[in-house]
C-alpha cells in the first residue's frame, strides 16, 4: 500500500487555543478510517488542513507524497473532495445542478458538460438514492436529503480521498446505514476515505481503523478493538459507559451507562 495523507509534526491553533499538536498520522491508499473524539477535539481542524482549506502552523501535510502546499487549486480539486458538516447552499439551484458542480475540476475553461461528465452525476444521484429527486430545488428537501446531494456531489468528483465531517450528522437509521455501507463499497474499490463521526457503533462496524482524539493528540488508533476499550473512552469522553461484543469477531458495542 501507498501513503495517501501524511500529518507530519502539524500544529494548529485558533487565535491561542491550540487544537493540534504535533500531529503524526498516516493514511494508507485506500483506506476507510473513522476519526473519534468528544467536541473540539480537532477532527474537523484536521479534515480542513487535509482539504487545504487550513495552512498548518507548524509541519506539513503531505498529499500522496507530495507537501499539499504544492498542489495548484485545481490538481488539490480532483484529487480531494469534502463533505462538510454543514454547506450552505440555499441558492435556487436544483439537485442535478448541484450533484454536476463536482465535475468541474474536470471541465476546461468554458465549462462545458461531456459525455463523462453526465454518466458520472447520474452515477453520483443513483448510490446516493438521489436519482428521483434530480429535478427538484436545493431548498424543497429536508436537511437529510441536501446532505446526500452534497455528498453526491462529492462522489460526481471522482477524487482519490474522500474527507467526510459528520455525513450522517442530520439522517434517518435508514439513511446512516445507507451512507457507511456505500463508504464500504467504495472502500472495496480503492476510494481512500476520512470519515469523522460521533457515532461509535456505526463507525465501529463500518470501518477497519479508528483514530481516537483527545484535546488535539491521538490517544488510540487501531482497529475498532483497540481502541473503543472502556478504560480508554470513560477517560476521553468523561462518561460511565459498557463496551460489548458483536459475537466472535465482531465489532464492539458502546452502551453509555
Amino acid at each position: 500500500m501507498s501513503e495517501a495523507l501524511a500529518f507530519e509534526g502539524v500544529g494548529f491553533a485558533y487565535g491561542g487555543t491550540p487544537v493540534l499538536r504535533d500531529l503524526a498520522l498516516r493514511v494508507e491508499a485506500g483506506e476507510l478510517t473513522g476519526l473519534l473524539g468528544p467536541n473540539g477535539a480537532g477532527k474537523t481542524t484536521c479534515v480542513r488542513l487535509a482539504a487545504g482549506s487550513l495552512t498548518p502552523q507548524r509541519g506539513v501535510v503531505r498529499l500522496f507524497g507530495r507537501d499539499l502546499r504544492a498542489y495548484p487549486a485545481h490538481e488539490r480539486a480532483r484529487a480531494v473532495a469534502v463533505v462538510p458538516q454543514e454547506s450552505p447552499l440555499e441558492f435556487e439551484f436544483r439537485v442535478h445542478e448541484i450533484v454536476a458542480m463536482g465535475r468541474s475540476p474536470h471541465q476546461g475553461l468554458l465549462g462545458l458538460e461531456s459525455a463523462e461528465d453526465r454518466r458520472a452525476v447520474a452515477e453520483a444521484l443513483r448510490v446516493t438514492g438521489m436519482a428521483e429527486h434530480a429535478a427538484r430545488p436545493l431548498a424543497a428537501l429536508s436537511g437529510g436529503e441536501k446532505q446526500r446531494v452534497i455528498l453526491a456531489r462529492a462522489l460526481a468528483q471522482h477524487p482519490r480521498l474522500l474527507l467526510l465531517d459528520e455525513p450522517t450528522a442530520h439522517l434517518d437509521l435508514k439513511h446512516r446505514l445507507a451512507i457507511y455501507g456505500l463508504l464500504q463499497r467504495l472502500h472495496g474499490e480503492g476510494l481512500t476515505t476520512l470519515v469523522v463521526s460521533h457515532d461509535l457503533n456505526l463507525a465501529a462496524a463500518h470501518c477497519a481503523r479508528l483514530v481516537l482524539f483527545r484535546c488535539g493528540e491521538v490517544v488510540a488508533d487501531g482497529p475498532p478493538r483497540a481502541v473503543l476499550r472502556r478504560e480508554i473512552l470513560r477517560e476521553v469522553y468523561e462518561v460511565d459507559l459498557e463496551v460489548r461484543q458483536d459475537g466472535e469477531g465482531g465489532a464492539p458495542f458502546v452502551v453509555p451507562l
